[in-house]
């Protein structure tokens, strides 16, 4: 699985990595348009296309590659985000907090790591936000789930259901103000 190299763009397209290291990336070569998966300045698979969006299968062995040829999935992080959200939440939903916050630590990491990308909104981290601290709320971590409703209520001040969870954290931590 390759995940977004940071904002790395190259030939009009998204550079994804693995966590080999491999490189994902659009390259023209001698007026050949396609994708090369690799490590600079190997290519070890290729796939010729004008397509800017990567194959998942296809691929064929260059030099530096082995048999069979990979198939290659390039997740954008705004999916990462979400599948995480979505384990979270299921497992709200099964009572098991603890795992839930997991799911929503690795949502808002792998936002953070890319930061600004398409579908990464405000909206979605405040709901991550808000979703995290109900979990706190439910293991009666108060200061985390006060944190987490505060940063949710700056990041969308419309966000109804971060105030009341700041309510809850407060009043489980008698601050009556």
């Amino acid at each position: 699985t390759y995940s977004r190299h940071g904002d790395a763009v190259r030939n009009g397209a998204r550079v994804y990595q693995n966590g080999d290291g491999f490189l994902l990336s659009r390259e023209s070569i001698g007026g050949l348009e396609g994708w090369v998966v690799g490590k600079v300045p190997r290519a070890f698979y290729a796939y010729q296309t004008s397509d800017t969006l990567a194959p998942e299968s296809g691929w064929s062995v260059q030099e530096h590659g082995v048999l069979p040829a990979p198939s290659v999935v390039a997740v954008e992080p705004h999916e990462a985000v979400q599948a995480a959200k979505q384990a979270g939440n299921t497992f709200f939903k099964e009572s098991s907090f603890a795992h839930a916050i997991t799911c929503y630590n690795e949502a808002l990491d792998t936002a953070a790591a890319c930061a600004g990308a398409d579908g990464v909104t405000d909206e979605l981290l405040a709901r991550l936000h808000g979703n995290r601290a109900e979990a706190h709320l439910n293991l009666e971590q108060w200061e985390e789930a006060l944190h987490d409703a505060e940063t949710a209520m700056e990041l969308d001040p419309c966000f109804v259901k971060a105030y009341v969870r700041r309510a809850k954290a407060k009043y489980s931590m008698e601050q009556y103000e």
